[in-house]
């Protein structure tokens, strides 16, 4: 309802303006031809050969008006590939293209079967792929470009053993081929929440890099603004950060209230938030009533957060801001994408903090040795050293970028990263517990889109345990990767050596099998449970780590483990109460209340949970 009386009020406003969007460019021209017959015979008359460009990316709307224009002379010709189909979220429908022989029954379709750009190998393996797809035409592409070299796949215990694996493999090739450079590289992921690890990388590594179609993660509106609330909280008088967030998320503070309590503060030579209590003090008798409540509440508020971080975790901190502050909740009531990948974003943010609090407690420090100031400070370093591209040089830049951004790009060397179910595809195309193929389908397109990107080198990589979204979990591999042939790939599983603490690059070992027949014989190790996607079977090692174990029975399950009222600690959510427990032993659930009455509800079989 409340979308409905938004849409009528902002065409009342077109018309009143009398404006036009740019939907309304072919909605009202369709409404026009429709309707007026004389109108549209006159058109027709006119444009008696339409040629339409990228057709499997139109919409209803665009289907409806060249259906209008070429329905008295039917001299209608399209160009598209259905496998190149990507864009539904933006009404994007691929059954105009699929059914177009449907509509118009005498059409010769004509096919383009040669590509120009991609090994033969790389053509092959990216058709496999797309064979799964049920909505396409058959066709058998081919090259007249050379066999070229086995795509490379790349199994890596994390997200951080990805990220340096990437930048070295990086370094090695442009180290290897002179005539190339930064530009002629290029990263792809599904969402740029997930190119935080690859740009700290890149940026210790000196690796000039850009992001394409986005900004970097910590020039994000949400991640700044994340930060203006803990900078706040270690230095109050940082009036930058404070007047960022004063109003965010929306406060009604207005910009005479604000003004006053500046002009109070400046008159005193105070510091903003010194002025504003100062002024709060004094009575504030020049500002509202209703007014001086919300700047009462608002240093109650950070009052409350300054206290707590004097005693506890940073996650603990940065998750209790979230929720008292309303700025998830407002994100997700926006129920946009864009909404969307900000929250996302956020849940990366949480990541960097849990990284940052490993390595805190690996140097035996805790709440009371300034954990805000030393990761604000850490934060602050990574975030000075983005790399800012000499205009000048002619190395140029990697390009990194989403899967969607990177159709009609082409890239000597590409690398897909994050090839894991729940990822590429993702969690909402594979759906619930009734699979998504709409969504499987429109995903598999994509990572063929990805496939076909690369000129002469391919790697994939997957990792065996990440931390997304600020969530740790065992990572599936992609059904993508195992819809590779394996006489198009090699398969390599690099692991730290087994002194090494999980997470923290030591030295590498790389397994390789010359195809998924002995990757799936491989025993399955000790130290782990054994995955499977796509049919086959590998093994989760965990480097000799305790700290993220997961387990393939239920928590509890045996021994009575775990009970309500038991204090726990989550890796992203820090110190919980269990609330409750339920459901079959089969499938058991757990509900914790963290810090700051956040309430979260869990799968025992998918949660790592440690005894507080």
């Amino acid at each position: 309802d409340q979308l409905v009386k938004v849409y009528t009020r902002y065409q009342e406003m077109l018309k009143s303006s009398h404006a036009f969007d740019f939907g309304d460019l072919i909605v009202a021209t369709y409404k026009l031809l429709r309707d007026r017959p004389d109108i549209l015979e006159k058109y027709q008359d006119h444009f008696r050969y339409l040629m339409v460009d990228e057709y499997q990316d139109t919409n209803r709307a665009q289907y409806l008006l060249v259906s209008l224009l070429a329905k008295k002379y039917r001299n209608l010709c399209v160009v598209g590939d259905e496998d190149q189909s990507i864009y539904k979220w933006r009404g994007a429908d691929v059954r105009n293209i699929l059914d177009f022989q449907k509509d118009y029954p005498d059409a010769v379709a004509v096919k383009l079967e040669q590509n120009y750009r991609s090994t033969q190998n790389i053509i092959n393996a990216a058709s496999a792929v797309i064979r799964n797809n049920k909505g396409r035409f058959d066709k058998t592409l081919w090259t007249a470009n050379e066999v070229g070299e086995k795509i490379r796949w790349v199994q890596l215990s994390d997200e951080r053993a990805e990220a340096e694996f990437v930048g070295k493999e990086i370094q090695k090739w442009l180290a290897a081929h002179h005539e190339y450079s930064f530009q002629d590289v290029a990263v792809f992921y599904r969402s740029h929440a997930q190119s935080r690890s690859l740009e700290e990388i890149f940026r210790r590594n000196r690796i000039n890099y850009r992001i394409v179609g986005g900004v970097g993660f910590y020039e994000r509106k949400e991640i700044k603004d994340a930060l203006a609330y803990m900078r706040v909280l270690v230095n109050p008088d940082d009036s930058v950060s404070l007047l960022r967030i004063i109003n965010v998320p929306a406060r009604g503070l207005g910009k005479t209230t604000l003004d006053k309590v500046e002009q109070f503060a400046n008159t005193r030579r105070l510091s903003f938030f010194a002025g504003l209590r100062k002024l709060l003090e004094e009575g504030a008798t020049d500002v509202p009533p209703s007014a001086k409540k919300k700047l009462v509440e608002f240093v109650k508020m950070l009052d409350s957060f300054r206290d707590l971080a004097t005693r506890s975790h940073v996650s603990e901190v940065y998750h209790h801001i979230l929720e008292a502050t309303g700025y998830v909740t407002e994100l997700k009531a926006e129920n946009s994408d864009e909404a969307q990948a900000r929250v996302q974003n956020l849940e990366e943010f949480d990541t960097v903090i849990q990284f940052f609090e490993e390595d805190a407690k690996r140097r035996g420090l805790g709440p009371k040795d300034g954990l805000l100031q030393g990761f604000l400070n850490q934060v602050t370093l990574e975030a000075s050293l983005l790399n800012k591209e000499d205009e000048t040089s002619n190395v140029g830049s990697v390009s990194m970028m989403t899967l969607h951004s990177s159709k009609g790009l082409e890239f000597p060397l590409v690398f897909l990263v994050g090839m894991e179910e729940g990822i590429f595809p993702s969690r909402q195309a594979i759906g619930g517990e009734e699979e998504n193929s709409e969504g499987v389908e429109e995903e598999r397109r994509l990572a063929y889109v990805g496939l076909t990107r690369a000129k002469q080198k391919l790697l994939l990589t997957n990792a065996q345990v990440r931390r997304i979204y600020g969530q740790v979990q065992v990572a599936s591999a992609s059904r993508f990767l195992a819809e590779i042939p394996h006489e198009f790939v090699e398969m390599e599983i690099q692991r730290p050596d087994t002194g090494a603490r999980f997470g923290v690059r030591a030295s590498w070992e790389s397994e390789k099998a010359t195809g998924y027949q002995s990757w799936k014989s491989k025993p399955a190790a000790a130290t782990g449970p054994a995955k499977t996607a796509g049919g086959l079977t590998y093994e989760y090692d965990d480097g000799g780590a305790s700290a993220y174990k997961v387990q393939s029975t239920a928590v509890g399950d045996e021994g009575g483990s775990i009970a309500v009222g038991q204090k726990v600690r989550h890796a992203a959510y820090g110190l919980g109460t269990v609330k409750n427990l339920e459901g079959s032993t089969a499938d058991r659930k757990v509900t914790i209340e963290f810090t700051g009455r956040v309430v979260k509800k869990f799968s025992l079989k998918h949660v790592q949970l440690d005894p507080a």
